[in-house]
């Protein structure tokens, strides 16, 4: 029998919260996630857990996704990944995020858990991934994997899971996020402007839209940074060119990331496809 952990939450849910103090519950927990071998794809997560503590999960009840443990319910909703996609998606991640940073640099700060789902949907949106407090959530885990543009999905999902890590590990890059610091408080982006021209972002932020009247949700600080990994490693020179002659801060944004993995990781980010 799996040994459990017993661990004290505080509850922040007011309905079962009395008016005289704060409810206490002991929840129990494994310690290790039950991995099963029900597919094929099972002994790619398996693997991918013994190397990097990293637990890709196709199913999983509900309330695992609509409730992140903080304080909020989060917004998508989301249908369960098909399991035929699994083993490609893995693949992707695997090529796309693992395979191209050091591996004591990514055993150090990857998230534990990384739910799959064939769809993850706002209102008005259909998005890439998703983040929230315990974990990040990839979409387009079906048929309609192969029919993605690729590029664009490797840079959303590089840009995920580096947005994890910095908003749950790293020390705020300060100097990056003081670059344009009013693009992350806009409640939206106007409908037709060059964010690139106007805030130096690469990408509008990760929900998509944010009404039916076409503005942008605004990214935050960790997902620019994000995206900007994304780009380093993925854009080659005359794609990099065409954002550097819109906003010339985009080339001092690129440089404060590569400077900031050197300092504090102790190594260089470099383009894949220079």
């Amino acid at each position: 029998m799996k040994d459990f952990i017993i661990l004290l939450f505080l509850l922040p849910i007011p309905a079962l919260l009395s008016c005289s103090g704060e409810d206490k519950t002991n929840i129990l927990l494994p310690e290790r996630p039950e991995l099963s071998d029900n597919i094929a794809a099972d002994a790619q997560i398996k693997e991918l857990y013994k190397q990097y503590g990293v637990w890709f999960r196709y199913e999983f009840p509900p309330e695992t996704f609509t409730y992140d443990w903080s304080d909020h319910l989060t917004d998508p909703e989301y249908t369960p990944a098909d399991v035929n996609s699994v083993s490609e998606v893995l693949d992707s991640v695997r090529s796309w995020v693992f395979d191209v940073f050091p591996y004591q640099f990514l055993a150090a700060y990857l998230p534990l858990n990384v739910l799959l789902t064939d769809s993850l949907t706002t209102s008005y949106s259909v998005l890439d991934g998703h983040l929230a407090t315990n974990y990040i959530a990839l979409g387009r885990v079906g048929k309609q994997f192969g029919k993605q543009d690729m590029n664009h999905l490797r840079e959303a999902w590089v840009s995920l899971f580096i947005e994890k890590m910095v908003i749950s590990h790293w020390k705020y890059p300060a100097e990056f996020a003081s670059f344009n610091p009013e693009a992350y408080n806009e409640l939206a982006y106007e409908t037709g402007i060059d964010l690139t021209v106007r805030y130096a972002l690469l990408k509008s932020g990760r929900n998509g839209l944010y009404n039916n009247r076409g503005r942008l949700c605004p990214t935050t600080y960790a997902q620019d940074f994000g995206d900007y990994v994304a780009f380093i490693l993925y854009r080659n020179t005359t794609e990099k060119k065409e954002y550097y002659d819109k906003n010339e801060m985009v080339k001092k944004k690129e440089n404060s990331v590569r400077d900031y993995f050197y300092r504090d990781f102790g190594f260089r980010l470099e383009a894949i496809n220079p």
